[in-house]
């Protein structure tokens, strides 16, 4: 009897947690005019949340470009911090591809290139 009531409380529980997790997993497919010639995809957190993060990203690249870099207009590779964000990838030079995560949401931006 133990048993039984153990496994229905554990049954419960996964009943009730199912639909956050399953809310949490979606990805939006966000269509921001501003990002019009790449994409903007995120998870958990709104699709102008996301465009503010990778703004503030984009403002504070996590590299510099070498001259041989900046000579052709390609970007580098690198990561930030912005407040609690982690974005890291490629940072602008013709485009550039980042993907951002905080937690269990993400962003994932790129453009050009």
């Amino acid at each position: 009897m133990r048993h039984g009531a153990i496994v229905a409380l554990v049954a419960l529980g996964v009943a009730l947690t199912a639909p956050a997790g399953a809310s949490a997993s979606r990805w939006t497919h966000c269509t921001q005019p501003e990002f019009a010639s790449g994409e903007l995809v995120t998870k958990g957190v709104s699709c102008r949340g996301g465009a503010r993060i990778v703004h503030r990203a984009l403002d504070h690249p996590g590299c510099t470009p070498t001259a041989r870099q900046r000579a052709s207009n390609e970007g580098c590779f690198g990561s930030t911090h912005v407040g609690r964000w982690l974005c890291h990838g490629l940072f602008p030079g013709e485009g550039y591809d980042l993907h951002c995560e905080s937690g269990r949401r993400r962003i994932h931006a790129g453009a050009g290139g």
